[in-house]
């Protein structure tokens, strides 16, 4: 689905309708909570408690953590409405497994269904016509424009990960982009990523790197390791 032109509200709005849509076919779900920047939306600090206390493993951040894939039933569902929009991914399956029948990412900027007949016809009338990409076609356009951000960057400032994408280096270039927030981390892919200093985050969107990621200080720099 397309979320291009839509605003903060409409994108969250969006997004809930879809995912209602869904929810007698939702049987397990992986996602992570994040905590939005400035004021909390209505209901997040209760279902982010409520998230927590379900959980399976330790929440060492409560403004980042990880939901590990695990059974939905009403009460994590309500929540799950909730906080998705937010998250940097979301995946739910349906109950006979596989691949997720809805997946989210970068906080439902990026939004994959899995649906036909009717059901895509109600997730039609909901995004409109016009914001349905078939997954062929989405891939052809993520493509060119990874081409074309190659072709645009800069040479200075942004180091290659090695083979197997899994360590690297975040040095300093762009100083205008590092005071938004953004660092030159290159996996063969030319994406500017999230890093949040206060909290020592670097957000990696899971087409990029596997989501487990840690970020240590170093004197010229940070240094990232992921699994």
């Amino acid at each position: 689905m397309d979320s291009d032109g839509l605003t903060d509200e409409e994108r969250v709005r969006t997004t809930r309708e879809v995912l209602a849509l869904f929810a007698s076919d939702v049987a397990e779900a992986a996602f992570d909570v994040v905590t939005p920047d400035g004021l909390t939306p209505p209901g997040f600090a209760d279902a982010a408690d409520l998230l927590r206390h379900r959980a399976r493993g330790r929440v060492e951040d409560a403004g980042y953590w990880t939901f590990d894939r695990a059974p939905v039933d009403d009460e994590i569902w309500t929540a799950v409405l909730t906080v998705a929009p937010f998250s940097y991914f979301a995946d739910l399956y349906g109950a006979q497994g596989g691949a997720p029948i809805v997946s989210l990412a970068d906080e439902a900027t990026s939004s994959f269904v899995r649906a036909a007949g009717e059901r895509l016809a109600q997730v039609e009338r909901v995004v409109g016509r016009d914001r349905l990409v078939p997954l062929t076609a989405w891939r052809a356009r993520r493509r060119a424009a990874r081409r074309e951000a190659r072709r645009r960057r800069s040479p200075h400032g942004s180091p290659r990960l090695g083979p197997d994408h899994g360590r690297g280096a975040v040095t300093r270039g762009g100083a205008s982009r590092r005071r938004a927030g953004l660092v030159p981390l290159t996996t063969g892919r030319g994406r500017w990523w999230h890093l949040d200093g206060a909290r020592g985050k670097l957000t990696t969107p899971k087409s990029s790197l596997p989501r487990r990621v840690t970020v240590s200080g170093a004197d010229s720099g940070l240094r990232v390791s992921s699994r």
